[in-house]
């Protein structure tokens, strides 16, 4: 009897074929933000099944808020705890829907540091602005020269990765001033930093209402300002960019609320049609009756019942659907 040879073109037992890197671990977090928010619940999951540990973190920050907690349904704590490693304001937009226990297992798995600045941040109510401030920024006492500043910096293991002003601060930390980065570039290493600042520093009160901070950087085109807690001293800084973003995934047609929206605005219509049609018959009846021309008033009545209707049809409707 002959003997069998194995077939060399079969895989060996338990032997799977090398995953490839989905194309969309390659895209902007901003971009695959947008993808998941187009795709529906079972290729949304399909795709961060795919991408698994290759989830952008920063994508999770930019969902809308019924999409990211279907998210952070679909991954387990230990990925969302590493997610919680960026900025504090976008950290706390994660986990501030999150119901107690979750988050606690989440906050439990972070770094001790970064637990207690997260920690700082969900203390404050989410409509005050100390909620999407972010703990790093950069400050140097006013009688330093530039040069000792830069060299500071530079020896520095823990600058945040952006930042665009140094704060200047008194003895008691007390936000005194602001220096430009390209103001520091320009200027001599011996010049001293009180002389090349800028005085009008613009400090926020953390209990500021978020919308009139974001309409402070509109007004101001400030990229960075600094946040005073109720004792006067600095605490954390905010970024134009967060709290543009913070602010806008707070209003209520934005992104997947957006098409809400429009379908509270089309079914409101389809109300109003059969009302429209109803009310065409009776209001130039009535006015007939009661001695008036309908072709004067009817359409003024008409007009009226329609309007309201179809009105607070929309708002009971968007009520319903979007919020």
């Amino acid at each position: 009897m002959a003997a069998t040879t194995p077939d060399s073109t079969r895989p060996p037992p338990r032997w799977r074929p090398a995953t490839k890197r989905p194309r969309a671990a390659s895209l902007h977090s901003a971009d695959l933000a947008d993808l998941l928010e187009a795709l529906g619940e079972a290729h949304r999951a399909a795709l961060l099944e795919a991408l698994g540990p290759g989830l952008d973190p920063g994508a999770l920050a930019e969902l809308d808020a019924p999409v990211r907690d279907n998210v952070l349904e679909s991954i387990d704590d230990a990925e969302i705890a590493a997610a919680a490693a960026l900025d504090t304001d976008d950290a706390a937009y994660l986990v501030e829907d999150m119901e107690e226990s979750a988050r606690r297992r989440v906050l439990d798995a972070m770094p001790a540091g970064d637990r207690r600045l997260l920690e700082t941040a969900l203390s404050y109510p989410e409509n005050i602005a100390g909620r999407p401030m972010q703990r790093g920024y950069v400050a140097a006492p006013a009688f330093r020269s530039v040069g000792q500043v830069i060299d500071r910096l530079r020896k520095s293991g823990d600058l945040p990765d952006e930042f665009y002003e140094i704060f200047v601060v008194d003895p008691r930390h007390r936000p005194v001033g602001a220096v430009p980065l390209h103001r520091a570039m320009r200027s001599r290493r011996d010049a001293v930093v009180a002389d090349i600042m800028r005085p009008d520093a613009r400090a926020i009160p953390v209990d500021m209402d978020r919308e009139e901070v974001a309409y402070r950087f509109k007004q101001c085109g400030g990229a960075r300002a600094g946040d005073q807690g109720a004792d006067g001293g600095e605490r954390r800084a905010h970024s134009a960019e967060g709290m543009r973003r913070r602010v806008d995934k707070r209003s209520p047609l934005r992104g997947g609320d957006r098409r809400g929206g429009g379908a509270a605005i089309g079914l409101a219509i389809v109300v109003n049609l059969p009302v429209a049609g109803a009310s065409g018959m009776p209001i130039p009846l009535a006015l007939a009756r009661a001695g008036a021309d309908p072709a004067v008033s009817a359409g003024v009545l008409l007009t009226t019942v329609t309007d309201a209707v179809g009105f607070f049809a929309f708002l009971a409707l968007a009520k319903a659907i979007v919020l």
